[in-house]
């Protein structure tokens, strides 16, 4: 028995809108959880593959593959894709490949076409949403810049069936407000906006701004505990764009130190979406995300 290309991406297709992302549960959808190397482990297995001894992790998943007739056929370097491919990604130092990629380090997941990459993924869903996400391949890699990435492919029972597709959705309408639009996308990428900073204060004992822009507030002599609490952002999760030594906290202006950050949370009515920032959750202005 061989692994069957289809299979392997008919797994992904079964289980769209049914996961959600975690590394602590199941890992491989048993629970309504899996992780991304959870994931297609169980997926290489369900599709023909050998028994394995446990669910891998980035870094030892390779060694499954090659037990099931797959090779690399890439390593940081382009190639013509098909379906069934496995892209492994890190984002640890290249100089140790795939062995750097442990916990959030790494990401992998199966073209299910030329063009397109399918995998369980927490940059677009995470513990909020759909874990099972698909993505054009060229926009997912410049967007994520892995520092290195490899590429696996089966070399015995060579399926190259169409999996059946899931059903095409009829047109969606256009969102009716930007929470909804910010919605569609998952993330923020902020573009090295500069924000202005209307208060700063060592808040529950962290240093943080409040910027009444980014977080659609309207200007008040004192920021309230409530304000702080949503809407303070920590120092730590930005860089002072105005000359200010990052060591200070009297900076006037400031750029996030991550540029894309996945939203974790909605709120329609104040028009506010969540971010993580330094770990901490913060909800900004929805509009002003989406002019970033």
């Amino acid at each position: 028995m061989s692994v069957s290309n289809k299979a392997v991406v008919q797994w992904f297709y079964d289980r769209q809108g049914k996961l959600t992302y975690s590394m602590t549960g199941s890992r491989n959808g048993t629970d309504g959880t899996a992780d991304c190397s959870g994931s297609i482990t169980q997926a290489v297995r369900d599709a023909g593959g050998v028994a394995y001894d446990k669910l891998y992790s980035t870094v030892t998943l390779s060694g499954y593959l090659a037990k099931n007739g797959y090779k690399r056929i890439s390593a940081n370097q382009e190639w013509d894709a098909k379906m069934g491919d496995i892209v492994l990604m890190s984002w640890g130092d290249p100089q140790y490949g795939m062995g750097a990629s442990a916990g959030a380090g790494g990401h992998v997941g199966v073209m299910e076409d030329e063009n397109n990459f399918i995998s369980t993924d927490y940059w677009t869903g995470g513990q909020y949403g759909t874990a099972v996400s698909r993505h054009d391949f060229n926009n997912y890699f410049n967007i994520n810049v892995p520092t290195y990435f490899e590429v696996w492919r089966i070399q015995s029972g060579t399926n190259i069936e169409e999996p059946s597709k899931p059903a095409v959705p009829q047109p969606q309408p256009e969102p009716q407000n930007d929470v909804d639009y910010m919605r569609k996308y998952g993330f923020v990428q902020w573009n090295g906006v500069v924000i202005n900073v209307d208060d700063r204060s060592n808040y529950a004992g962290i240093w943080q701004v409040i910027s009444n822009n980014l977080s659609g507030l309207t200007p008040s002599p004192t920021t309230s505990d409530i304000e702080w609490r949503n809407n303070g952002i920590p120092m730590a999760g930005i860089n002072w764009a105005d000359g200010t030594s990052n060591n200070s906290v009297f900076g006037n202006n400031f750029k996030f130190a991550n540029d894309v950050m996945a939203i974790v949370d909605y709120d329609v009515a104040s028009n506010g979406i969540a971010v993580l920032v330094s770990g901490f959750k913060v909800w900004v202005d929805a509009t002003f995300a989406k002019n970033a």
